[in-house]
């Protein structure tokens, strides 16, 4: 896809990370949008192929808070879960995400911050307590 698309790439408009980022974004956006029902699988299948064996009593707490993380995650809307996403997941600079989105760096700094604000008090509302 990237191969067919390389004649729309144009250096003046933005750097090569972010136009390859856009595209595969829109891959999996279509890819989605064309299922008619989402298979879902589950995160610790995932975090078991590439995190060494736990003990029970840290499977227990990991799923807790992957759970109270889960529903935090699902009171924010799907803009919000992207921009969230595409700067801690995918390590976007706040620059890069709003040329993704066409709307300003400082924009997205402010949307960063609410959302951040926003899980901290679901987190906390549930129960959450984070310990160092």
């Amino acid at each position: 896809m990237v191969i067919s698309k390389y004649s729309s790439f144009s250096p003046d408009k933005s750097n090569f990370e972010v136009w390859l980022f856009a595209i595969a974004r829109n891959a999996v956006t279509d890819y989605f949008r064309l299922q008619k029902k989402r298979n879902s699988f589950s995160l610790d299948s995932i975090l078991n192929l590439v995190l060494p064996k736990s003990s029970p009593e840290d499977i227990v707490i990991r799923d807790d808070n992957h759970q109270a993380l889960f529903q935090a995650l699902a009171k924010l809307s799907d803009k919000e879960r992207n921009i969230i996403a595409m700067k801690y997941a995918a390590g976007l600079k706040n620059a890069e995400i709003a040329e993704l989105l066409g709307v300003s760096g400082s924009n997205i700094g402010v949307v960063l911050y609410r959302c951040l604000k926003k899980l901290q008090m679901e987190l906390q509302k549930g129960g959450f307590r984070y310990e160092e």
